[in-house]
């Protein structure tokens, strides 16, 4: 005798061996779990000991950096590009991490443009802030963050502290990201912390190297409407700022380990604000060493 079809999410719990509809749900949201625990897991070391964290687009990033890279900081906040973005590799697939992105001062002295070249220009104005963004996919396991690049694309750099989880940078101070991997789920601990000197770049409120504007506007998909603003008006007066927009590879690591097993963090919608007290030792790290639309 031939089997009557099961159709529609009767087929479902068939092809999964459900008996009631509650059963099957469970089913399909712990293949999904399993499936995404696998996709990382080929890349997965659980004693750490193997922990790579790749830049990707080095290439990209050590073009601009041989001009001395820019990033436009406004009030508003404006995405950075090239964007950072890293892969890693070794982590415990079945442990939970964050993934936390400071910008941490390169040097002791503010900088200015004088003709055609970078050159330092006194003291540095005090940091008396300190905002990491967090990536919004933390927490997550192991096996989450090894399965495809990290790309920290949302991240919005401006001049003016307004608390709405954007990273506040001093216009004209150099800066370099800093990654931080910090395993949860238990006592916190610092996995490592590793910084890319190709990423560095000056903070400033418009664009004070020509070639870095035409390098943004060749390799930025976003600054196409930069360009053809460009072309309608060819007034010289105007600072010339463009999109700070979306994408864009093995760079060196440092590896530190932490026994911090009282790490908090105060949380916001987008970053991780630390409190400046002096006695308060969260995310201690030692500093080793934009966007949507056409600026001003």
């Amino acid at each position: 005798q031939q089997k009557p079809e099961v159709s529609g999410s009767k087929a479902v719990m068939a092809d999964l061996g459900c008996k009631k509809p509650s059963d099957c749900t469970v089913s399909r949201l712990l293949s999904v779990v399993e499936s995404e625990l696998r996709a990382g897991r080929d890349k997965g070391d659980p004693t750490e000991k193997q922990l790579q964290v790749v830049l990707e687009d080095a290439t990209l990033w050590q073009r601009f950096r041989e001009i001395t890279n820019e990033m436009i900081v406004t009030k508003n906040g404006r995405r950075m590009f090239p964007v950072l973005k890293i892969s890693v590799s070794g982590l415990d697939p079945n442990a939970m991490y964050s993934f936390l992105l400071d910008f941490a001062p390169t040097d002791g002295h503010r900088w200015k443009y004088i003709n055609g070249e970078w050159v330092p220009a006194g003291k540095p104005e005090p940091s008396n802030h300190s905002c990491v963004y967090i990536h919004p996919d933390s927490p997550n396991f192991g096996a989450h963050w090894m399965k495809a690049a990290i790309s920290f694309s949302k991240v919005k750099l401006t001049n003016k502290l307004n608390g709405s989880g954007q990273i506040m940078l001093n216009s004209l101070h150099k800066y370099e990201p800093q990654v931080h991997i910090v395993r949860v789920g238990g006592p916190h601990r610092m996995v490592m912390n590793c910084s890319f000197p190709e990423t560095q770049f000056i903070a400033v409120t418009a664009y004070q190297n020509e070639e870095i504007t035409a390098l943004k506007i060749k390799y930025n998909p976003f600054a196409k409407a930069f360009l053809d603003a460009k072309e309608r008006n060819h007034s010289k007066d105007a600072p010339e700022t463009v999109s700070e927009g979306q994408h864009m590879t093995y760079s060196h690591f440092n590896l530190l380990e932490s026994s911090s097993n009282n790490l908090q963090v105060f949380s916001g919608h987008d970053s991780w604000t630390l409190p400046s007290s002096p006695h308060t030792n969260l995310l201690s790290v030692p500093h080793t060493k934009g966007g949507a639309s056409p600026g001003p």
